[in-house]
């Protein structure tokens, strides 16, 4: 009987590892608005169910950017792919991050702390 043989390449765990961070973060930029999300009904003057769907689009949105996803990856491989969607996530967060400025000096100048 011939089988072949698997080779498995130490580089496959760094890979995954990638993967596994930018699932993270991204996850971590998403479940981040749950935290604020009667802060930012009151700064933005909405209901406290527009910010819930502001989060609930993530997973609306997830089904059909995974099939755009699938064939950016089927194309260009799967480490053009992750790192494409790595950059995608950090810019993102990255322009999440500038606003913050903006609604931390909110908080603080309605917090009576004396």
């Amino acid at each position: 009987m011939n089988e072949d043989r698997l080779k498995v390449y130490t580089y496959r765990w760094v890979l995954l590892f990638i993967f596994m961070l930018g699932n993270v973060s991204l996850q971590i930029l998403w479940i981040s608005y749950a935290t604020v999300t009667l802060e930012a009904a009151t700064y933005y003057s909405v209901g406290e169910f527009e910010i819930l769907f502001l989060s609930t689009i993530f997973m609306i949105t997830y089904i059909p950017v995974s099939f755009i996803a699938t064939w950016f990856i089927n194309k260009f491989g799967f480490r053009m792919g992750v790192g494409l969607g790595a950059l995608i996530n950090g810019v993102f967060g990255f322009l999440r991050a500038l606003g913050t400025k903006l609604y931390f000096s909110f908080i603080y100048s309605n917090n009576d702390i004396n």
